[in-house]
């Protein structure tokens, strides 16, 4: 009697099978039917045929769309993430949201220590531990989860940021508090409209949107009676001090790679017209914020920004 027991529950083991249904919630512990794709937590699509995770409504499928954002995969610039704008900054291959250097164009691109971050966009190329956070390439509205001081429209593949004599515009990303690392920014300054004062256009990191304190990397434009040319400079405000300066007259009407990196107390502050060299700003400071937020930041002038790219370093 206990023989037959026995074998009866091996018969039953032998037809157990652990992998899900189609529908149903899937993890790497909990897989899915063989040929089925886990896809966003759920038993999805075919993979590898023409069938998609999600039937029409005459519960018929279509082409294939691993990522389900109702993009083909076979013209998804990110089959395995989700974006439906497709939107793709530098023209290669890959879309923003898959691209390991979003601003330089590159189908083959090259990553050393293979940490997820290219060369063009890795603040240290061999040394592993950098990561893209943020990414945005003003190919749609702001979500309402930026914190905008001012106004900010996007229109044509920028973000707007214009301001008056006196007053300034801010633009916060949904980020958490940056430590180290660099934010870099496609800036152009349209014009200087504060001729008493002077204009700064900025990048910061950190930055304090409660009191507007932070670290600075300006294209700094003085008034035109102060008889100083534009430059570049690295500002620390909360101790009213400029920890660096380079001088370079830059034009207006022209885009500039800004980028602002941060380690510990070591900043630099470089501004880079298309195919020229780095003009560069460096100096120390302890400084610290209320809150370490990074910010473009634009006062007495009207200004775009073609992207904004975070990238975090241990």
């Amino acid at each position: 009697m206990r023989v037959f027991v026995l074998l009866g529950l091996v018969g039953l083991i032998a037809c157990y099978d652990p992998r899900l249904g189609p529908g149903a919630p899937c993890s790497d512990l909990a897989p899915c039917p063989t040929g089925q794709a886990c896809v966003t937590g759920t038993c999805g699509g075919v993979i590898n045929t023409v069938v998609d995770a999600a039937p029409g409504i005459d519960g018929k499928v279509s082409a294939a769309d691993l990522d389900l954002d109702g993009v083909a995969d076979t013209s998804d610039n990110c089959p395995k993430n989700a974006n439906t704008d497709q939107g793709n900054e530098d023209g290669d291959n890959f879309g923003d949201v898959c691209d390991p250097c979003p601003i330089e164009a590159s189908n083959t691109p090259s990553d050393p220590d293979a940490d997820g971050v290219a060369d063009g966009c890795d603040p240290h190329p061999n040394l592993p531990g950098d990561k893209i956070v943020f990414f945005e390439g003003f190919h749609k509205a702001l979500q309402a989860t930026w914190q905008v001081v001012g106004n900010a429209t996007v229109a044509g593949d920028f973000v707007s940021l214009p301001t008056v004599a006196g007053n300034y515009t801010a633009l916060v990303p949904p980020i958490p508090s940056m430590a180290n690392g660099t934010i870099s920014a496609g800036l152009i300054v349209d014009q200087n409209v504060d001729v008493v004062d002077g204009a700064e256009t900025t990048i910061a990191m950190p930055y304090s949107p409660a009191d507007t304190e932070g670290v600075f990397c300006e294209l700094v434009a003085p008034p035109p009676s102060s008889g100083v040319a534009r430059y570049v400079s690295l500002w620390d405000s909360p101790q009213d001090r400029e920890r660096g300066s380079r001088s370079f007259v830059w034009s207006t009407a022209t885009q500039y790679r800004v980028a602002l990196s941060r380690t510990g107390n070591n900043y630099a502050c470089a501004v880079t017209p298309s195919g020229g060299q780095a003009q560069t700003a460096s100096g120390q400071t302890g400084s610290t914020t209320m809150e370490s937020k990074v910010a473009m930041w634009v006062y007495g002038a009207n200004a775009r920004a073609a992207f904004l790219l975070v990238v975090s370093s241990p």
